[in-house]
């Protein structure tokens, strides 16, 4: 499988996003739909595998089987905060917040503008 440029966009363009402490994202970050393209194709493959290549010592097969549907719900998650990323919703804020001072940790947090009851 050949690497696009574009999903590279997303992490070229993120850390100049995070200077501050905390920037809130008002419009999409380039590549966020890419990435997230990337990782559904990861996600399907994983979802195909049925590891019956590999031989079931010490529950081995089993184990790729659990590791699988735990790196599954991890790139949903993922995906699911790339789609956020990709198309902002005008009545959530959305902002990203450096884990560390590098700024080779970001947290992407959603919260909706109006919390009164409806």
């Amino acid at each position: 499988m050949m690497w696009s440029s574009r999903p590279r966009n997303f992490f070229n363009r993120s850390p100049t996003i995070t200077l501050a402490a905390k920037t809130r994202i008002r419009s999409g970050i380039e590549g966020a739909t890419h990435l997230s393209l990337a990782l559904g194709r990861l996600k399907k493959w994983l979802e195909e595998q049925t590891f019956e290549h590999l031989m079931d010592v010490g529950m081995l097969r089993d184990r790729a089987k659990l590791k699988a549907k735990s790196l599954i719900s991890t790139i949903s998650a993922y995906m699911n905060c790339l789609e956020l990323v990709a198309k902002p919703d005008p009545s959530w804020v959305l902002w990203i917040e450096r884990g560390d001072y590098t700024g080779s940790r970001i947290r992407i947090t959603a919260a909706p503008l109006n919390v009164a009851p409806s």
